[in-house]
Order: structure tokens, then sequence, then C-alpha cells
């Protein structure tokens, strides 16, 4: 097998990723929410920013709650640069959301570096819902300028995981 048939199957086996459940593991009211993702090849266990991304957060804890984010996909995966999850299910049927749209909050000090998780959008900055990206490079140029909108970090910090 050859560098890149190995590269296109580890895409498509991240692809296939499920979301199965997201839970809380310690309650809300500490300072920085753990949120657990549990997935099809271990649980990722990420603790968000509420300092700095209130509304970002409020909205992802929402979306928990609603079981939103319960068996979708990993759907888009670009391999160096990031995943993403939070709009389709395992047979890339929709998974949309009643929520309303969020506030931009990609100006709030924290970038898209590599291992942080920010919040998917269109070309509209504030069209943000339930969609998210782990990013798996160092991707500034997403980050929002001052003439700028960017994509919205909410977590910046080390991703926990175990695969069984």
């Amino acid at each position: 097998m050859n560098k890149s048939s190995i590269s296109g199957y580890v895409r498509y086996l991240l692809g296939l990723l499920i979301l199965t459940s997201s839970s809380f593991i310690f309650s809300q009211s500490t300072q920085s929410p753990l949120v657990e993702l549990n997935t099809d090849l271990g649980k990722i266990i990420i603790e968000l920013d509420i300092e700095k991304a209130p509304i970002t957060v409020d909205n992802f804890l929402s979306n928990i709650k609603d079981f939103h984010y319960d068996g979708v996909i990993f759907h888009r995966v670009i391999s160096g640069f990031m995943i993403q999850a939070g709009g389709f299910t395992f047979d890339l049927s929709p998974k949309n959301t009643s929520r309303q749209p969020i506030a931009n909050e990609s100006k709030n000090g924290l970038s898209n570096k590599r291992g942080t998780i920010s919040m998917a959008r269109t070309n509209d900055p504030n069209s943000a819902k339930a969609q998210f990206f782990i990013n798996h490079m160092n991707n500034e140029r997403l980050d929002g300028t001052e003439n700028s909108w960017g994509y919205g970090v909410f977590w910046e910090g080390k991703v926990w995981h175990e695969c069984s």
C-alpha cells in the first residue's frame, strides 16, 4: 500500500467517525465546562472557554442539551488542515438545528492554532449555529482582524482523547 492510498484510507476512516453522544463531564457551573465527545475511535474531552467566548460556549452547550450532536459524523476531513462535524448524520443527511445563528466571537483573543476548536460558518460572519471544526494545524489565517471577521475559537488548549 503506497503513502497516497494510506492517506486516503485514513481520511475515509476519520470521515466516518461518529459522535455517538456529547455530555458534560462536570457541571455547567464550573468556570470552564468540560465536554466529552464520544466517537467510534474513543473519547475527545475539551474544555470550553466561557470567559472569552460566552455566546459560542452557551450555543455549543445548548446544542448538546438538545442532543444535536448525537449521531453526527466528522463530514469534512482535510488532512493537515481540520476536521468538521455537527451538520450531517452517517448517511450524509443534513442535521439541521432550530437554533438561531450566533454573533461571531472571532475577535476574542483566541487563535485558530493546532488543536483548537472553532465554529464553522457560511460567508456571513454571524451565521454559525452548530457545526464546528478542530484545527489540525496552525490556521491563524482564519482568525479575525480589525478589517475582517474570522472563525470564532471557543476552546484553546489541549484536546484530551482516549482511543479504544
